[in-house]
């Protein structure tokens, strides 16, 4: 089985250590058992599956789990061609 390995909190741009940092103070009171889940999703109006899923990644990777990853595709066109566009219709 291999494993992906996680990403440093140095690989990562300043806008994603910053948005990691921004969400870990989000989910610490959960995280340290000062307030539920289901709580912090409605005190912060963010989907209590949000909520789940960052809390998991940062349980696997860490804070670098909890910056959005760049994009595979990034600089690339995602726009569907004319002819796929023409074969929907």
């Amino acid at each position: 089985m291999t494993t992906k390995a996680s990403p440093s909190l140095t690989s990562l741009s300043e806008a994603q250590r910053t948005q990691a940092l921004e969400r870990f103070a989000l989910l610490r009171p959960a995280l340290e058992g000062q307030i539920s889940q289901t709580q912090l999703a409605r005190d912060q109006q963010i989907p209590l599956s949000t909520i789940q899923r960052w809390i998991k990644q940062y349980r696997e990777k860490g804070l670098a789990g909890l910056a959005n990853a760049r994009r595979s595709d990034r600089d690339t066109s995602r726009r569907l061609s004319a002819e796929a566009i023409t074969l929907r219709r």
